[in-house]
């Protein structure tokens, strides 16, 4: 028998929350802002005991869930490469800032609370407390490690934080991070786009030994090209993804998570000096 297309998004919702059953807590990142999954969304009593007012519910296969009792903003966005989730950062931030100065506190979530909720925490903290991308990140991951924003997102903080002026974009020339600065992702025409690689670099905070290795892979072609932000977006747009771009495509996701294991592994000291590199 077919399945409708709204049964099976709920069916993968609900796989997802057997999935995270037990990840039904919001974590704190500042004082009354915070982030976690659906499961934390729909916990009423641990809404009410955080004190939570308001809610950022940063996916397309959720409904608020208690629109009665808290005020909501609903970001229908999805965890998909070529999702503009930039354009909606200055609701989200004034939304967030709108809670916290009436006395209220604010959830930030999406399903699983690891990229679109991540990227919305950072930006807000990127944009209040002027954080380089990777140290708003550490800050959410002191809290909540499993958070990784999607390589697409990622590029979009770090345009956003060029344009603030701070960290590590902040020294790139435009082009790097694209002509649009925070409120756009569109790449201008002839200029480098950042990589997947080297958003994998900066993302998860790697050696410099190690990233300039990485760095380099496109260049001695062990993997396919990979295509630049500009072009995965058309194709999303235009509802198609040639077999070659996405084959690049999955092949940037799957070095960012054997990267992640990696970054899990370098020596302390490396880290330290990582971090200090990064430091604004």
């Amino acid at each position: 028998m077919a399945t409708s297309g709204g049964s099976l998004q709920a069916h993968a919702l609900q796989s997802c929350l057997r999935l995270r059953g037990r990840d039904a807590l919001p974590q704190e990142v500042s004082p009354g802002l915070y982030i976690g999954s659906f499961g934390a969304a729909r916990n009423r009593d641990a809404l009410a005991t955080a004190g939570i007012t308001h809610v950022v519910c940063a996916c397309a296969e959720a409904e608020p869930v208690f629109p009665d009792e808290l005020r909501y903003l609903h970001l229908r966005v999805r965890d998909e490469m070529g999702v503009r989730l930039s354009e909606h950062f200055d609701a989200a931030i004034a939304f967030i800032d709108a809670a916290l100065a009436s006395g209220g506190a604010v959830l930030v979530h999406c399903v699983m609370g690891r990229s679109r909720s991540a990227t919305i925490v950072a930006a807000y903290l990127m944009r209040t407390e002027r954080l380089p991308m990777l140290a708003a990140l550490a800050r959410i991951r002191a809290v909540r490690p499993i958070v990784s924003p999607n390589p697409s997102f990622a590029l979009q903080l770090l345009r956003l934080e060029r344009a603030l002026g701070i960290g590590v974009a902040a020294a790139a020339p435009a082009a790097a991070c694209g002509a649009r600065g925070a409120g756009g992702v569109d790449v201008a025409d002839g200029a480098p786009p950042l990589t997947w690689w080297q958003v994998t670099k900066l993302v998860f905070g790697l050696t410099p030994l190690v990233g300039s290795f990485l760095a380099a892979l496109p260049s001695i072609a062990l993997l396919p090209p990979v295509p630049s932000y500009a072009q995965v977006a058309h194709a999303a747009r235009s509802g198609r993804l040639p077999a070659r771009e996405m084959a690049a495509a999955l092949g940037g996701t799957l070095l960012a998570l054997a990267t992640a294991a990696l970054a899990g592994r370098v020596a302390r000291k490396g880290r330290a000096l990582a971090k200090a590199a990064c430091a604004p």
